[in-house]
């Protein structure tokens, strides 16, 4: 297998990452969800330099603001696990969409099912999961053989009845995912929410049983990394055939299979002992139904929970008393929670309104206001990437900088009235938030009102959504004046601009174009030297920053974890790029004993 050019090669993180991800397992709390697209309450890299100061140099320090830190502890020997029992977790809700393909968040995929390849969460590398093998056939990249890891059985429900996942499998799903299929079954082709992910595929199709041959119209250096996405769970071909629609009808090669699906009240999974990687520990999976934080927070001081996501200082400070003895785990997430305008709207169409506004805020009263410390600075590409820029360089940009931050809210005061809207007046706008995430309303206040503070003739007014799923519609179908949200990000620096700036990208819900940036990026993802490569996100970066600010991030989420005290394994799945749990995390996971 090649590895000399960024399109194989294992991404291995940089120490200063990997210190963050090693060793943060402490039993006791004095050392310091199922998650979709947050890690409490909703719906996902080496020193490479960011060219102008970009990403690597060394891990971030806590300044008593909010500059992303993590304090490793003493690891705790787990013990052995034994097999049987139940595990039990929190959702918010049951998954709404069953289509891996087209979902917006998490589905029973991710649990039934595996990836072609997965990311290693401790250390950014590629690993074989269903695809054991890959290589370049030709020299300009048009060309990729994969190879299906053979006996990878599927569960045993008709009509798959046991048989083994194959190279037409995978083929179709490729194809599916990149839109192919689109006209045959009616779908519109931007329903792919992954289409990005395996950009330029032109078709994948089956050589043998075991053996995929993909041919590219173009080179794309992020497409393994698009594999190993944490949004892109495989199944089996039938399932087109079959639909969607019924979760008991669905067969994937997890370790899991589906048991029980009461919408709205719970998910049960029970062990596949065919699993191609070994039986799991435990029995049974349960995902329940708690709609609300005081309900996950009592839940896991009961018991009655395994373990709890997205703590809050204040939580932690609580459970220490009511659990002594739970199991603490943190590190920087890849998740970055945001406010995103709507481009559609006169007002934020204006590139001097939205520079206005970002330079206005105060980060660090938005970020220690609701996590505390733990959270990092980022402007438009995660600082885990080889090739973001770091946290220390963004802390000390215009508009991020608390030294600053006189001269820059007077600088936001002549933009607006250099666009016509002094002191704010005629710019009147609702930011858009789920009321059961916590996570997204609070910075959606704290925004409004420190702009309504600084621009009284300002208007702003918090749009709630209590059902999740409408407010998911909502947000994709570009509904709002703003809305305020958190992404997982890609695997791949490139994939996650795709996504949220290319004027075709699958999650620019906020309708920003660019000409010159999705040039960038498209220059970005057929260049597969990675020096050349790492130029052209810095020029994306910069121009984001003074020309673009399609959208404001305020804060990289910190992943924080507790645990029962009797509940193993979690430590073998955890690191900074976890995204979803998957059903391979499921499987290291069991009572001690």
């Amino acid at each position: 297998m090649q590895t000399d050019n960024y399109w194989l090669r294992n991404r291995r993180i940089s120490r200063r990452s990997a210190l963050r991800s090693a060793g943060l397992i402490g039993t006791g709390l004095a050392g310091a969800a199922l998650i979709g697209c947050s890690s409490d309450d909703s719906d996902d890299s080496d020193d490479g330099g960011g060219g102008g100061g970009g990403g690597g140099g060394g891990s971030p320090t806590s300044t008593g603001g909010g500059v992303a830190v993590v304090t490793p502890t003493s690891v705790a020997a787990e013990g052995e696990l034994r097999d049987g029992g139940t595990i039990t977790v929190p959702a918010t809700a049951t998954p709404k969409e069953h289509d891996a393909n087209t979902s917006l968040g998490f589905n029973v995929w991710h649990i039934i099912g595996n990836k072609a390849m997965y990311q290693s969460y401790g250390t950014g590398e590629i690993e074989p999961e269903l695809v054991d093998s890959w290589e370049i056939a030709d020299d300009q990249g048009l060309e990729l053989v994969m190879h299906i890891r053979e006996g990878v059985a599927i569960h045993d429900v008709a009509p798959f009845d046991g048989r083994n996942f194959d190279a037409e499998d995978l083929a179709h799903y490729l194809n599916r995912n990149s839109g192919l299929t689109a006209d045959d079954e009616g779908i519109a082709r931007g329903a792919f929410q992954r289409a990005s992910m395996t950009a330029g595929l032109v078709r994948a199709e089956a050589v043998d049983d075991n053996n995929v041959r993909v041919t590219m119209d173009r080179p794309n250096s992020s497409f393994f990394a698009g594999l190993i996405d944490t949004r892109m769970p495989m199944f089996p071909r039938e399932m087109v055939d079959i639909g969607f629609k019924d979760p008991m009808a669905m067969a994937g090669t997890g370790p899991y299979q589906m048991s029980v699906f009461e919408d709205g009240v719970k998910v049960e999974y029970k062990r596949f002992d065919k699993y191609f990687e070994g039986p799991a520990h435990a029995d049974k999976i349960v995902q329940r139904v708690l709609p609300d934080r005081a309900s996950i927070v009592s839940s896991f001081i009961s018991g009655e929970i395994d373990y709890i996501t997205g703590l809050q200082s204040h939580e932690i400070e609580a459970l220490e008393g009511a659990v002594p003895d739970a199991q603490f785990f943190s590190w920087v997430a890849p998740e970055w929670g945001h406010w995103r305008p709507n481009h559609a709207i006169p007002a934020f169409a204006d590139f001097r309104v939205r520079k206005a506004l970002q330079l206005a805020l105060n980060y660090d009263e938005i970020g220690n206001g609701y996590w505390g410390d733990g959270w990092g600075y980022m402007s438009s590409v995660h600082p885990e990437f080889p090739e973001g820029w770091s946290y220390e360089k963004i802390q000390q940009l215009p508009g991020y900088n608390l030294a600053t931050k006189e001269a820059d809210r007077a600088e936001a005061a002549r933009l607006l009235e250099a666009a016509g809207y002094t002191n704010g007046a005629g710019i009147s706008f609702s930011i858009s938030a789920a009321s059961i995430a916590q996570s997204l309303i609070d910075p959606a206040l704290r925004i409004q009102a420190q702009l309504t503070d600084l621009f009284t003739d300002m208007s702003i007014e918090i749009r709630q959504f209590s059902d999740f799923a409408q407010y998911s519609s909502h947000q994709s179908n570009s509904e709002f004046d703003s809305v305020s949200y958190v992404i997982t990000a890609n695997p791949d620096a490139v994939l996650d601009a795709t996504a949220q700036h290319h004027s075709g990208g699958s999650r620019n819900y906020g309708n920003f174009s660019n000409a010159d940036a999705d040039a960038l990026i498209e220059r970005a993802q057929v260049e597969l030297d990675p020096a050349a490569r790492t130029e052209l996100l810095d020029e994306f970066q910069q121009r984001f920053v003074d020309e673009w600010q399609a959208l404001i991030v305020h804060a990289v989420w910190p992943y924080r974890a507790m645990l029962r005290p009797d509940f193993g394994g979690w430590g073998a799945t955890q690191g900074t790029w976890l995204g979803y749990h998957d059903g391979r995390d499921f499987a290291q996971w069991g009572r001690l004993s």
